[in-house]
């Protein structure tokens, strides 16, 4: 019984003396063989499920910002379907890369309305927004778009930038900088407008596309 067993002990590992040096050699090459198979299954898998997966573009903007960013995608990944809420639907879609302009700190109400089709989906968001440049506020509004989303999404990334806004809200900035007591604040949003009005830019549009690539693989 314990010849059996020392013939079959693994304890001291494959260079223990108990082993003949051809049984050591070979058990060694039938694993690295094994970890070698299952490498290149998962690798081909993932590959499989890249080429195969269904991705749509589902956008909506309100002033071309959005607009502007999905066709980047679009161009990117010219096989996907290119959508707006009364376009197409996306529920053939296996990922959706969502698009989005910012109203009231979060997405339109028409966007809202055809949410429930991404459930179950990998889904990819992007966004613009006329206040704010920074990524602590952009995650913030990011936020509040996923908890608009069906629970069984997965979200896969993000990508937010500035926007430019209407000759409008110029005006009603430059109208707050007309009375003393809102002045300040109009001089800070006429500002930010200055600064938004350069966006999205071509320089936007590829570091949205380097994003996306990155999050699907």
């Amino acid at each position: 019984m314990a010849a059996h067993q020392n013939r079959f002990h693994f304890g001291n590992g494959f260079f223990s003396p108990q082993f003949p040096h051809h049984t050591q050699i070979l058990y060694k090459l039938c694993l690295d063989f094994h970890i070698c198979f299952c490498y290149t299954v998962s690798i081909i898998k993932s590959i499989k499920e890249r080429i195969c997966m269904k991705i749509a573009i589902l956008y909506d903007s309100a002033t071309g910002n959005t607009a502007y960013l999905a066709e980047a995608l679009h161009k990117a990944y010219p096989d996907a379907a290119l959508c707006t809420p009364d376009t197409c639907s996306v529920t053939d879609a296996d990922c959706v890369l969502l698009g989005f302009w910012t109203d009231k700190g979060t997405c339109s109400d028409k966007l809202k309305a055809v949410l429930p089709e991404l459930s179950g989906k990998k889904v990819f968001l992007f966004g613009t927004a006329g206040f704010g440049a920074s990524d602590s506020y952009f995650s913030q509004l990011i936020d509040r778009v996923k908890a608009e989303l069906p629970a069984d999404c997965q979200v896969m990334g993000w990508y937010m930038c500035a926007g430019r806004m209407g000759e409008g809200v110029r005006r009603r900035y430059e109208q707050m900088c007309e009375n003393p007591e809102t002045r300040e604040k109009g001089e800070m949003l006429l500002r930010n407008f200055e600064a938004a009005a350069a966006h999205p830019n071509a320089d936007d549009a590829a570091a949205l596309v380097e994003r996306c690539r990155a999050a699907l693989g």
